[in-house]
């Protein structure tokens, strides 16, 4: 049997923006994802590259859904959110809330992720470590945007180059944190099939 995703980050992505949505009969799959995220209002990088290679070729997708119903689509996108929730440590499971959920789920993954680090970046100002974190998730654009370095220390205080280098460090600490996390949703995806085996995988 073929995995239904060809990794971690493609499964998160897909199930977290299907669970997004209402349901939606009738549609092929393929059709169903570039709908969805047309329907979005802003798009990040990695949305955008991948609608975009969504409505290349037909047939030329890399998830592989077939034969299952959307009921049953919605069922395996739950299953891989639940292991999110249920297997990762929490600091883990805030990580990627924050990257790949929506609404709710993701700002709790933010204000998560903001306390657990609040005290080793340093940072006093509850909001201002907020807009750290928010700016690691928020895409390039909005985060230059709406939290930029210059923003944060006028609403919260102190300055620029402090936040700057509480930047640096805050970084460093979620990109380790991510990379645990996507190591250990990887394990579980691939011994389960939902992602392909790269050791299997042809040059």
């Amino acid at each position: 049997m073929n995995a239904i995703f060809r990794s971690t980050a493609q499964a998160l992505h897909v199930s977290y923006l299907v669970l997004s949505m209402p349901p939606r009969q009738g549609a092929p799959f393929r059709n169903m994802l570039i709908h969805m995220l047309e329907d979005l209002d802003d798009l990040t990088h990695q949305q955008q590259v991948w609608l975009d290679q969504l409505r290349g070729t037909p047939g030329s997708g890399t998830v592989n859904f077939g034969g299952l119903s959307p009921d049953e689509i919605r069922a395996q996108c739950s299953m891989i959110t639940a292991a999110v929730r249920d297997r990762l440590p929490e600091p883990e499971r805030n990580a990627i809330w924050a990257r790949y959920a929506y609404q709710v789920e993701r700002a709790n993954g933010v204000r998560g992720l903001a306390s657990y680090y609040q005290s080793l970046i340093g940072v006093g100002n509850d909001m201002a470590m907020l807009a750290l974190v928010w700016r690691r998730y928020a895409g390039k654009e909005r985060a230059d945007q709406d939290f930029s370095f210059r923003q944060i220390a006028a609403e919260c205080g102190g300055s620029k180059s402090t936040y700057e280098r509480a930047n640096k460090v805050l970084t460093a600490h979620l990109r380790a944190l991510e990379e645990r996390a996507d190591e250990t949703l990887t394990a579980s995806f691939r011994a389960h099939g939902v992602i392909e085996d790269e050791s299997l995988q042809t040059a």
